[in-house]
């Protein structure tokens, strides 16, 4: 019986062909950061130190980048930031959570276990749900999320059925977009089961890319060191 560490990257990847975190990508443990993706990060711990101490006042930390392009992207989105906008922010969020935890948890498919690695950006058990923080350059489509399984795993991972993206979006800053799911942690499972399926399924008829695979995903749980993005 094999044991591999999987992640909602790794399994959005395949089954959506993720134009940022590409599958190939993904099998060689290879990543390259995006104008978008070093922007949602800059949002992201901006917003977290605030959240955690506004006390300390409305002050945008420093960010440096190897690329120009990528600092000039988060310099313009600098002056979209405001106090109100991040007061908006933590009044959606509330209080009693737990921001960005590593949490993992073991399923077994079809004779392998898998153990699945994530980091639920802030959880709530007194609110009872989850929620995922995401930055998008224009307002986002209804349901832009549905069919992503980040959603069912950390539902699955920890238990509670609600499940909130807060899409901070450049084209209207003040704006909270949310996108809510709710699901039973069995029906999460369900669906968690069905991609690994369907992702081992492709890998198994591509020896290649199965040997990949193996290579970068095999766990020893015994030495291993939970870190995953």
């Amino acid at each position: 019986m094999a044991h591999y560490k999987i992640s909602a990257t790794f399994l959005n990847s395949f089954l959506q062909n993720n134009k940022y975190h590409g599958f190939m990508d993904i099998l060689l443990k290879k990543y390259s950061p995006s104008c978008y993706t070093e922007w949602g990060c800059y949002f992201e711990d901006f917003l977290d130190a605030y959240y955690h101490n506004p006390e300390a006042g409305f002050v945008l930390p420093d960010y440096q980048s190897d690329n120009g392009a990528f600092q000039s992207y988060v310099d313009t989105g600098k002056e979209i930031l405001t106090e109100e906008i991040f007061q908006h922010w933590c009044k959606e969020i509330g209080t009693d959570t737990v921001w960005q935890e590593w949490i993992r948890k073991d399923i077994e498919v079809d004779g392998d276990t898998f153990t699945i690695i994530g980091k639920p950006d802030i959880y709530s058990r007194s609110q009872n749900r989850i929620m995922d923080l995401k930055t998008a350059l224009r307002n986002p489509p209804a349901n832009k999320y549905a069919e992503s399984v980040q959603h069912p795993m950390y539902i699955w991972m920890t238990g509670i059925p609600h499940f909130d993206y807060l899409i901070h979006s450049r084209q209207k800053p003040e704006v909270i977009f949310k996108q809510s799911f709710e699901m039973e942690p069995e029906v999460a499972e369900e669906i968690i089961v069905g991609a690994i399926k369907k992702a081992m399924a492709y890998l198994n008829a591509n020896p290649p890319l199965k040997n990949l695979f193996v290579k970068n995903f095999t766990l020893d749980p015994d030495t291993e060191v939970f870190r995953h993005r």
